[in-house]
């Protein structure tokens, strides 16, 4: 049983779906529950720069829904934790935080049905950049007719996480620190992979690996393991988990 050493995600990879949380605010309305669909492009941002360089882009907000939407930027900082759960954490407040350098435009928007909008960022980087990073959020609350029927209305809160980093740093570089497979309780062709990874390098990584088993009658099966969706920042520890099958029975190596 082998698993290849995990490698950054190859141009084309399943990306990072734009991370997603949601606020419920009581509002005097009426009619049908305002619907709402919104598309973020791209769904994540890498960009590889200069040291004291500028550098700038746009994040594209598309509203797919019959609702206007009154769309409001927030910047944070975040962390992943070892289980992939984002964490946030107050503005500026990390030694990795992009946003005191970063500049949004605009901060607050109405988008209409079938309206496509950029919002233009722009980041001044610093002399001392290695690497840096931030979520940029997209406050959506739909727009309702008042009355004097209550209404709960969802507003949906999509962030696109923004890595900048040296084209001086070190690459990614993941450490195994274990490894383990057992069979799955009454589905006993499924193997339970549990992989503790660790980023020792200086940029973010988006990896990808195969695992590679082989029966004792010799046949031979491989899986693909993450394939480029879920990053590891530098000096942060993953633990991945992750289900796979089917493979033979009896004892496998």
């Amino acid at each position: 049983m082998t698993l290849d050493n995990f490698v950054p995600a190859k141009s084309g990879a399943p990306p990072w779906a734009p991370f997603f949380a949601f606020a419920l605010c009581v509002l005097v309305a009426s009619g049908a529950t305002a619907q709402v669909k919104i598309d973020l492009v791209p769904p994540f941002v890498e960009k590889s720069v200069r040291p004291g360089s500028t550098v700038r882009d746009a994040i594209v907000f598309r509203n797919q829904g019959p609702t206007p939407l009154h769309v409001t930027v927030e910047t944070v900082d975040f962390e992943v934790n070892p289980a992939g759960i984002v964490l946030e954490r107050p503005p500026g407040s990390s030694p990795e935080s992009l946003a005191p350098f970063l500049r949004i435009a605009p901060l607050r928007a109405t988008v209409a049905p079938g309206q496509e909008l950029a919002f233009r960022w722009q980041a001044d980087t610093p002399a001392d950049l290695e690497h840096r990073r931030a979520m940029v959020f997209f406050r959506s609350r739909p727009e309702v007719e008042r009355s004097d029927v209550a209404q709960v209305v969802v507003v949906p809160r999509l962030g696109i996480p923004v890595y900048v980093e040296s084209t001086n740093a070190e690459p990614a570089r993941l450490e195994v620190a274990s490894i383990d497979l057992e069979r799955v309780a009454l589905a006993e062709e499924t193997l339970r992979l549990t992989l503790d990874v660790s980023n020792v390098g200086q940029r973010n990584i988006r990896p990808q690996g195969e695992l590679r088993i082989r029966s004792e009658a010799g046949e031979a099966v491989a899986f693909p393991i993450n394939e480029g969706r879920d990053s590891v920042v530098p000096g942060a520890q993953r633990r991945f988990i992750q289900e796979i099958g089917p493979v033979p029975g009896g004892e496998l190596s």
